[in-house]
């Protein structure tokens, strides 16, 4: 797709997205990783800090990786739509569809190993894309069918098919097994436990403070074997399911015209009463039993459960209709305006995230790795988001193309101009492609 041929709703989700899923993983960068779930373990037990662990818990995580999925696979099917691939340039096409998803296996290898982000989603999609062709001509039902399957089979077998699920990047070499200890200690009241388990996890905690405050060689081969462990064990046992899943529901609802904005304003405004409303009956007695019992290490375990993980898609579904009613409201188009921009260099503010990231919090950079409480850390987040937005907008004033999305483009064939060559302005509103 050409840049001046765009679906401007979809830059708008893609940019909610990668500014979205930084705000959940800018926190697997900089606190310990039983800190995440657990706030009790880390910093000051304030109203801040619960705020900005609820904000994240109720309404970004797993949502996030979600709609960046559904992304995903809605740019797939634009790719390899049926008019393109019975011109002359069909072959091609397809040539070009496959190129781009090796090149992106290997952005993801550099992004997981070189940037420090084992858990990164670019090496998942990659692979994942290799299989999306021969699903092209499948209709909306079965592709949603097909996807919900694998999604749930994903969450609701969680010994067979995951180990943790969610946004996640960095962090958590050391991280305590919280299950083993819940496990080995089925005897102890829930004081004893939180007592014993907090004693263990800080034990814990202070190991992974000492790594990441260490240099680049010594994170570096850390996170190696995370790494490797993420693209080989976590791909088959999780991301096939939860991210394979989400792409296969992304296919259904562009065929469905819901992700390129199609869809009456009443759709739209079901989707997100029904999503969020669904979300919210399905996460918030889990944020509430464990604000209400201190972070217990069995309610820890419930933060990843078959109902945590249930609520991701509605509460996605939710955050598209929210998004697709204001890509037609007209006294905030300059906020749909602002996700757009960001949502088309989506690429490159995703790696640029993790390289601000490991810079400010590693050994190697700033070393802020546990100084900052949580919600200076969420702060961090939405100021960085910020700054994306306005670098964003400023760069799609002189240049054509994010410089990661260029590079891309270059090495999979698709584009030969110059990235400074007719700089095209944010797209005005008007739907201009369709599958």
């Amino acid at each position: 797709m050409n840049p001046d041929q765009r679906i401007p709703e979809l830059d708008v989700l893609r940019g909610f997205a990668v500014l979205g899923i930084f705000y959940i993983n800018i926190v697997y960068f900089a606190l310990p990783a039983d800190a995440i779930d657990m706030p009790l373990l880390y910093g000051e037990s304030d109203g801040l800090n619960y705020l900005g662990w609820w904000l994240g818990s109720q309404f970004l995580e797993g949502a996030m990786f979600a709609l960046f999925s559904m992304l995903f696979g809605a740019s797939a099917l634009i790719l390899l739509d049926e008019n393109r691939l019975r011109g002359a340039d069909g072959t091609r096409g397809i040539e070009r569809y496959y190129r781009r998803n090796l090149w992106l296996i290997a952005f993801g290898l550099v992004h997981a190993f070189l940037l420090l982000s084992p858990t990164e989603i670019l090496f998942t999609y990659g692979i994942l894309g290799l299989f999306l062709f021969p699903l092209r001509r499948l209709g909306p039902g079965v592709l949603l069918a097909a996807g919900l399957s694998l999604a749930l089979g994903g969450t609701v077998a969680p010994p067979l098919f995951s180990s943790d699920s969610g946004d996640g990047e960095g962090g958590g070499a050391t991280a305590f097994d919280v299950a083993r200890f819940v496990a080995e200690n089925p005897e102890l009241n829930h004081k004893e436990m939180l007592r014993g388990f907090h004693q263990q996890a800080r034990r814990a905690m202070r190991e992974e403070v000492e790594l990441y405050r260490s240099g680049y060689g010594v994170i570096f081969m850390e996170n190696g074997e995370q790494a490797i462990q993420q693209q080989t064990e976590h791909l088959y046992r999780s991301n096939l399911f939860d991210a394979g899943g989400m792409m296969l529901v992304g296919m259904a609802l562009m065929k469905w015209g819901v992700l390129s904005g199609t869809r009456s304003a009443l759709f739209y405004l079901a989707l997100a009463i029904i999503g969020h409303g669904a979300a919210l009956a399905m996460r918030l007695p889990i944020v509430l039993d464990a604000i209400s019992y201190g972070f217990p290490p069995r309610l820890a375990l419930e933060s990843s459960s078959v109902r945590h993980a249930l609520a991701r898609l509605p509460l996605a579904l939710g955050h598209i209709g929210l998004l697709m009613l204001l890509c037609r409201g007209r006294h905030l188009r300059w906020l749909s305006k602002a996700l757009s921009a960001a949502g088309r260099l989506a690429l490159s503010n995703y790696l640029l995230q993790s390289v601000f990231a490991v810079t400010l919090f590693y050994g190697f950079g700033f070393a802020l790795f546990a100084h900052l409480e949580r919600y200076q850390v969420a702060l961090t987040a939405v100021l960085f988001g910020l700054l994306q937005i306005i670098g964003s907008l400023l760069w799609l004033h002189y240049f054509r193309l994010g410089p990661v999305e260029w590079l891309w483009r270059r090495l999979t064939g698709t584009d030969r101009q110059l990235l400074f060559d007719g700089a095209v302005p944010p797209p005005s509103g008007e739907v201009t492609h369709r599958v």
